[in-house]
């Protein structure tokens, strides 16, 4: 069983004669868009139409896509050659995709009808404290860059559902400009906001003057009613659960983004790289994200930051998608209960590893029963 990204190693097993398994770390909307992506470019079967790139080759339906979507990146020969290990994994004995059938079902039928054969959604992959309500202690053991007793206390002190929370992952930094651009549709937004600002380990500075870098001037003193900033880790569990928490400013990671579903929380996203893009489309398509940036070299219209989350927060059109994510919440629970399809799927997968290991090792047990052919070989 083996990572999508890690597609080499089928090559490996295949010579021991192993069973392989893939385990997508993806969801199945962004895995089939990536591996058409791959197809499309190896085929020649790009279409750029105007602003538009058109997917066509294999898929349920063509499937129109503003360049901003797909990044330049997947079009060059490294990246394409790392989509490529991921198309080859379906070529392997089956595959486990971690997400639920609520959430992307046209699409995990279709990596069932590509393949031929068994694909398990058996997700959320997540803590069992995500299923049981707000979480008041981290169940995680890195620490926090705030107490936990300050963080709660804060959150504690807000509205329901009026806290954008923000975080980009534990990989994307934020260079001075693009902060600074965020920082400014959040001041014009005027909603309460967390925010988890990550610089890269290699920028060495006090906190000061890192506020001072990364940060309009006076920003901090204009917002410190109703913003709280921290510089480094956060428990997301403990932040994401908290019934204060109304949006997740994210970079749509797949894990960020289950997390974002799974709790129930709106997303209002700013994809940076390869899946992230197609993760924010399926938020936006589920009516549970709204866009406000694109790439990892996007600048954020303060404007545009401004009615994003001012939408989310407390505009009709937020409580809408606070519904539906809501709902695919529900969805994403019974899923992993008992009886639900991820929790019925892993035990498919389970029966069937035992089945086919039985059939191995009779097939060896009978193999060595045969009688052995003592002629002398025959050499070609």
């Amino acid at each position: 069983m083996h990572d999508v990204l890690l597609g080499w190693n089928m090559e490996l097993a295949q010579k021991q004669d192993i069973v392989k398994v893939a385990f997508d770390t993806y969801g199945a909307f962004a895995l089939t868009l990536l591996r058409f992506a791959w197809l499309s470019y190896s085929h020649n079967a790009v279409k750029e139409e105007d602003d538009s790139v058109v997917l066509s080759l294999g898929l349920p339906t063509p499937l129109r896509l503003h360049k901003h979507e797909i990044h330049s990146v997947m079009f060059q020969a490294l990246p394409m050659k790392r989509i490529g290990r991921i198309h080859s994994t379906i070529q392997g004995w089956g595959m486990l995709v971690n997400t639920f059938e609520g959430l992307e079902p046209e699409y995990l039928q279709h990596l069932r009808n590509l393949t031929g054969k068994k694909v398990w959604s058996t997700g959320p992959v997540l803590l069992s404290a995500f299923f049981e309500g707000a979480v008041r202690v981290s169940t995680q053991g890195k620490m926090a860059d705030i107490s936990e007793d300050k963080l709660l206390q804060w959150l504690d002190s807000q509205s329901s559902c009026s806290v954008a929370y923000i975080l980009f992952g534990s990989q994307t930094f934020l260079t001075e400009e693009q902060s600074k651009a965020l920082a400014g549709g959040l001041e014009a937004s005027e909603q309460p906001f967390i925010w988890a600002i990550k610089v890269s380990p290699e920028v060495k500075h006090t906190q000061s003057d890192l506020a001072h870098t990364y940060l309009p001037e006076g920003f901090q003193e204009r917002t410190k009613n109703r913003g709280l900033l921290i510089w480094g880790w956060v428990p997301q569990l403990v932040i994401l659960s908290h019934p204060s928490i109304g949006a997740f400013i994210s970079h749509c990671g797949w894990n960020s983004m289950l997390e974002s579903v799974t709790l129930g929380v709106p997303l209002i996203t700013w994809p940076m790289i390869v899946d992230q893009h197609f993760n924010s489309k399926l938020a936006v398509e589920s009516g549970i994200g709204i866009q406000v940036c694109e790439h990892i070299d996007g600048i954020p219209d303060k404007e545009r930051v401004k009615e994003g989350v001012t939408l989310v927060l407390s505009k009709d059109k937020g409580k809408q998608m606070k519904r539906q994510a809501e709902k695919l919440k529900d969805m994403a629970r019974k899923a992993v209960a008992c009886g639900g399809s991820s929790n019925a799927n892993l035990q498919d997968f389970v029966t069937a590893i035992q089945k086919l290991q039985k059939a191995r090792t009779a097939a060896r047990e009978q193999s060595s029963k045969a009688p052995k052919d003592h002629c002398v070989p025959k050499f070609i």
